[in-house]
């Protein structure tokens, strides 16, 4: 309470200290912690001489003690319960102040939390240890980076982001694939030639009257498994009724369960045959 009376007194160019000196152990004690909790950087004490307990008049001197290495490690701390939590982007703001010494933990921090977001071109700042070098990263890297994150969420215990990254990362193989099979790829908006798709000559049957269509997760799987692909024929009727589990999580009132979310992240990762991305698991 003296010290949030005192702050607002503050003169341009002045400065707080805390000098807990005086006092029975426990005042001193006490002062100590709250310009710690408060986050006094200036705390001193009264040092010299003593007798019968007392600094002797004449000799006292100013000693100061630098509370940055409690701060520092105080905040690792509490920065290590957040990422352990899955929380990234508290973790980074903690440990932001202490960049210089804790440069590891804040870039471990910092980069996950915008890898998990797919945003590489952040991510790479400080991701060259993790293998981020570029914002482009390739496309067997970014299914591998999705399954890695669904596996996460599983962890801490998010089944329903989990399905909606297994889900997308089904959506970015059966695309990867349907390309390296035939040269197909979709435009800057993810759309198709319809005559390109057309002239595949499988059992999915594009739009006649649209130029360019947009190809969902079935609609490649029908196109694969006509071809003969692996994906598109191991893509079974289990997977179907799993990947309608997402659908159902956007667009009604219907959490997933661990059990299942497990169930379609092994399925999915299997099919795809890409294993998931190694993860940092603490700071």
């Amino acid at each position: 309470a003296v010290i949030d009376e005192i702050r607002p007194a503050l003169q341009p160019g002045e400065r707080l200290l805390v000098n807990p000196t005086s006092g029975t152990k426990q005042m001193t004690a006490a002062a100590t912690l709250a310009a710690l909790d408060e986050l006094i950087g200036d705390i001193v004490f009264t040092t010299g001489e003593r007798a019968d307990g007392v600094v002797i008049t004449g000799t006292e001197r100013i000693t100061a003690f630098d509370p940055a290495d409690f701060f520092r490690e105080r905040d690792l701390k509490l920065a290590r319960e957040f990422f352990e939590a899955g929380d990234f982007s508290a973790a980074a703001r903690v440990l932001k102040p202490h960049n210089a010494k804790l440069t590891r933990e804040y870039a471990t921090a910092f980069t996950c939390h915008h890898w998990r977001r797919f945003d590489y071109d952040n991510a790479k700042r400080y991701g060259q240890g993790f293998g981020i070098v570029s914002a482009d990263r390739k496309p067997r890297d970014i299914i591998a980076d999705i399954l890695a994150w669904s596996g996460h969420a599983l962890q801490h215990h998010d089944p329903d982001t989990s399905i909606r990254l297994t889900y997308k990362a089904l959506e970015h193989a059966a695309r990867l694939f349907l390309e390296e099979g035939t040269g197909l790829a979709p435009d800057e908006r993810g759309r198709y030639d319809a005559t390109a798709v057309s002239n595949l000559r499988t059992d999915y049957v594009p739009d006649r009257d649209k130029q360019w269509i947009a190809l969902g997760l079935q609609a490649i799987v029908k196109i694969l498994t006509g071809l003969g692909h692996p994906f598109g024929i191991g893509f079974d009727f289990r997977l179907f009724e799993l990947s309608c589990i997402r659908n159902e999580g956007a667009h009604d009132i219907r959490p997933a369960d661990n059990r299942e979310a497990q169930s379609y992240l092994d399925r999915a990762t299997t099919l795809i045959g890409i294993n998931p991305t190694s993860l940092p698991q603490h700071l």
